[in-house]
């Protein structure tokens, strides 16, 4: 359990071996480290070099030998606040040289850009892009946000997307309202929302999202595919579609 979580504070898991030995035992030289972890002498010297710039190892000289220890346990709540301090000035950084990064994207030169994302990732990444566009359309909707994606991630979507303010206008399947797939109380109403059911025998095999100059093709299933293309013509042509349906699908 202790190794676990200290490969996820971000420690190798040889690295974690050896600080939870050093914890247990005390002191020891490089021979006792390699025959009580198995961790090549070569490696050791390395690991404990990270340890002791981590502050969570010092060593002292015993005659001609180094004795590693291990420091007090505490010291892993500075560690964790130190990566956490270094996360925030990155994300700073990013903050700042994000707009050119942005321009940077934009000045592709390509008139369709067209890419396959894959997995719950892949769609993970689909749903952030949303978020920067106020307004979503979803046709043949069917709710795969919550069947398909990891428990809890709607409902934190759903927060950014309120607090944003994005406009979702959903054109949904027959038998897929959000009441349908249980999705939210049946009192409730969610903000920045509406949706119609789509014309009865009118179907999808898959779902298309438009945003932007953007449209993605998504099959929900296990393993979710969505081909995104980037065209303004294109993506205009959906929303044409969209809004003709619209006027056909029953009101909510």
């Amino acid at each position: 359990m202790a190794v676990e979580v200290l490969r996820r504070m971000g420690l190798t898991e040889n690295a974690a071996k050896v600080y939870t030995l050093l914890l247990d035992a005390g002191p020891m030289g490089i021979d006792e480290i390699h025959v009580n972890t198995g961790v090549e002498r070569r490696h050791l010297y390395d690991i404990l070099g990270k340890l002791q710039n981590a502050g969570l190892v010092v060593f002292a000289h015993e005659g001609k030998r180094k004795k590693y220890s291990a420091t007090h346990p505490s010291r892993l709540m500075g560690f964790m606040e130190e990566k956490e301090a270094g996360i925030k000035g990155i994300k700073t950084e990013l903050l700042e040289v994000m707009p050119n990064l942005v321009k940077r994207f934009g000045k592709q030169k390509e008139e369709t850009k067209v890419d396959i994302y894959r997995g719950v990732n892949g769609m993970k990444t689909i749903f952030d892009e949303t978020l920067e566009h106020k307004e979503n359309y979803y046709i043949a909707g069917n709710w795969g946000i919550i069947r398909f994606m990891p428990k809890g991630f709607w409902d934190i979507y759903n927060a950014k997307r309120t607090r944003k303010k994005v406009w979702w206008h959903d054109l949904v399947d027959q038998g897929y309202t959000h009441r349908d797939v249980g999705a939210f109380g049946k009192s409730e109403k969610m903000k920045y929302y509406h949706f119609r059911v789509m014309p009865f025998r009118v179907s999808s095999p898959h779902v298309i999202f438009i945003y932007g100059n953007v449209s993605v093709q998504v099959i929900w299933q296990e393993n979710p595919i969505a081909v995104r293309i980037e065209n303004k013509a294109i993506a205009e042509s959906y929303k044409k579609y969209f809004w003709y349906l619209w006027k056909l699908g029953k009101k909510s």
